[in-house]
C-alpha cells in the first residue's frame, strides 16, 4: 500500500539485557506495536515509565539457605541425568529459592517510589542483612526489606506486648527487631502476625504455603 515499513528492534538490538524475563517484556512489547502497526498503521509511542527495583546483590551461603524451600533446604544436591527417576527430578525442582514477595501486588514502598520516580532503593538506606528469619510461628522476617517505618513498634505498644518489636541504633543505622537479649522466635505468635498484617513492605509477612515434598 506504499506505507513506509518502520525498524522494530528489542533486547540485545538495542541494549544489552542479561535477564532472561526482561528481554521477553522487550520482545512482547514489539510484538504489541507489531501488530498495532499492522492493524491501524500507526504505534503509540510508550512514555518512559522509571522501573522500581530493589537490588539485593549477591547473597551469601547462609542467605541463600535461609530462603530455600524448607523441604529441601538441608537436602544435598544431585546430579541428574537422562535416567533420573521421576522423584529426584521432582525434589530438585523443589529446590528453588521461595523468593516470592508478600507484598508483590500492594508494596507501599514500591508505590511511593513509583509516584516520586525512584527508580530504584539500591544504597537509598543502610545495609540490612539478607535472607530471612524464621519465627517458628508461620511468620518470617525479611530484615533487607525493613523500612523502619515503626507501624510493628507502636503495634506492640497498641497491644501491650509482655515482649515487643522495638527500634535498635539512631539514624540512619536504625533498624526494627526484638528487645535486647531476645529472639524473633521468642515474640508472641499473635504480635507477629498483627505485624505481618500491617508491615507495608513485606518485612514481616505471613509465611507462604511450600511445596509438598515427593
Amino acid at each position: 500500500n506504499g506505507r513506509p515499513f518502520p525498524v522494530f528492534a528489542a533486547g540485545a538490538a538495542t541494549h544489552p539485557v542479561r535477564m532472561a524475563v526482561i528481554a521477553n517484556a522487550q520482545g512482547r512489547l514489539t510484538a504489541e506495536k507489531v501488530d498495532a502497526w499492522l492493524r491501524e498503521g500507526a504505534t503509540a509511542e510508550t512514555p518512559p515509565v522509571p522501573a522500581f527495583r530493589s537490588h539485593a546483590g549477591a547473597l551469601p551461603p547462609a542467605a541463600l539457605a535461609s530462603m530455600a524451600n524448607p523441604l529441601c533446604r538441608d537436602a544435598t544436591r544431585q546430579t541428574l541425568t537422562d535416567t533420573a527417576p521421576p522423584g529426584t527430578l521432582v525434589r530438585e525442582a523443589l529446590r528453588c529459592l521461595q523468593c516470592t514477595c508478600a507484598k508483590a501486588d500492594d508494596c507501599r514502598l514500591r508505590e511511593i517510589c513509583a509516584a516520586e520516580e525512584l527508580p530504584s532503593t539500591h544504597g537509598r538506606h543502610a545495609e540490612r542483612p539478607a535472607g530471612r528469619i524464621h519465627t517458628g510461628h508461620g511468620v518470617v522476617i525479611e530484615p533487607a526489606k525493613c523500612i523502619a517505618c515503626g507501624i510493628c513498634v507502636r503495634r506492640s505498644q497498641v497491644l501491650q506486648a509482655p515482649l515487643g518489636i522495638a527500634f535498635h541504633g539512631r539514624g540512619y543505622d536504625v533498624r526494627i527487631g526484638p528487645p535486647a537479649g531476645h529472639t524473633w522466635q521468642e515474640l508472641p505468635a499473635n504480635l507477629l502476625h498483627d505485624a505481618a498484617s500491617c508491615c507495608p513492605t513485606g518485612a514481616i509477612a505471613t509465611e507462604m504455603p511450600e511445596s509438598s515434598a515427593p
